[in-house]
């Protein structure tokens, strides 16, 4: 780490700013100060080493809240420091922050332990996808694994560990207004997903929506489910697997065109196949054929993504989204939602310097993780 100041970049600053020539001045782990155009800065800065851009894009990293491993490995039973060089991995992607997602199997508990234990630089929580949710829906989910509410066992959960922050269940099982409220008190964020839930199924408030679409019913004209509740539930937010293999770039665009751009957080829902050849590899308990970004299990099912926030954002701009959208898709909204925007999201004073740097067809050059400078 050191002071830089990244002179003549296109900074896409948050969802509504934007300097076309401006300058970008680094201290450690923080910004400490933007200008909006590089010729006109006057104070003397001191001491640093300046990286002229050279018109070169400018954003804040990616946060990507809903993957189940990479690069070989899965977080339903990584060690630290295998995830710790998935997050140095994850990094010369453009994503300097994520969440682990986790299933549940019979060592669940001991992993919330694993992963409880010690700070991994990016790691920022975890997202349980499950148990509690539709089986006819469960996706790529080990059916095995699916359980009804068990007030006593979701206690064993949230006892294991203090960094769940996000759940995402079926709002349609038995008891689930109990499961609901408990996560509530609990200050988990609830995601309805795996689901085929009506509009008078939904009994209790919830935050937003798991990877609109994808394991859930779809858009009706009269049977009021999901999808619709997330085109018009306006203060929801929506995660969208943006890979061009789970959604079409007409459905993409209709998600751009009609969601509001606050609120859509691109995700990768990528699996440990993601970063790895082409071949045959498990995921929960199933042999999965890897071949590009499409990965099917034996029951002929998508299983999971092999895609990263950066390929998500390159789609997203083709169905249409702006420089300054990409920004709070693949970063500014998921960290307001769950409270962390105060040092992530922005180029702003202040914040911490995770920054991704993209030529114009927007492919990572380089990448700061809190100040310090990585080849993508």
């Amino acid at each position: 780490m050191g002071r830089y100041l990244l002179s003549h970049g296109h900074l896409i600053v948050d969802g509504n700013r934007e300097y076309i020539d401006g300058a970008l001045l680094i201290n450690d782990e923080t910004i400490e100060d933007v200008f909006y155009h590089t010729n006109q800065i006057k104070q003397d800065l001191g001491e640093y080493i300046e990286i002229d851009l050279k018109g070169k894009i400018v954003m804040p990293g990616f946060f990507d809240s809903h993957l189940h491993g990479c690069f070989g490995y899965d977080f339903n039973e990584i060690s630290l420091d295998k995830l710790n060089e998935v997050s140095k991995a994850l990094r010369r992607k453009g994503t300097t922050s994520f969440l682990t997602t986790l299933t549940n199997n019979e060592h669940l508990l001991s992993q919330f332990k694993t992963l409880d234990d010690k700070k991994v630089e990016g790691h920022l929580g975890i997202h349980l996808e499950g148990p509690f949710i539709n089986p006819e829906y469960k996706g790529a989910i080990n059916e095995r694994y699916i359980i009804p509410y068990d007030e006593k066992y979701l206690n064993e959960i949230l006892d294991s560990s203090s960094k769940i922050l996000q759940m995402t269940l079926a709002p349609e099982i038995k008891d689930a207004e109990k499961l609901m409220k408990q996560l509530r008190n609990n200050n988990i964020k609830i995601m309805l997903g795996h689901s085929g839930a009506l509009k008078d199924d939904i009994k209790e408030d919830y935050d937003g929506f798991s990877h609109l679409f994808n394991a859930s019913n779809g858009l009706h004209h009269r049977n009021i489910g999901l999808v619709n509740l997330a085109f018009d539930d306006n203060d929801k937010y929506v995660e969208v697997i943006a890979d061009g293999i789970h959604l079409d770039t007409s459905i993409l665009k209709l998600i751009y065109r009609n969601i509001r751009k606050d609120r859509l957080i691109l995700i990768s829902d990528c699996t440990l196949m993601a970063g790895l050849n082409d071949g045959e590899y498990e995921f929960e308990g199933m042999k999965c054929l890897k071949k590009d970004l499409l990965c099917v299990n034996e029951e002929g099912k998508i299983s999971g993504g092999a895609s990263f926030i950066i390929d998500g954002l390159k789609n997203m701009h083709k169905a249409g989204a702006s420089l300054t959208d990409l920004l709070l898709m693949s970063s500014l909204n998921a960290y307001r939602f769950y409270g962390l925007d105060n040092r992530y999201g922005s180029l702003d004073k202040g914040k911490y310097a995770d920054i991704v740097i993209l030529d114009d067809d927007l492919n990572l050059v380089s990448v700061f993780v809190r100040g310090e400078m990585i080849n993508a």
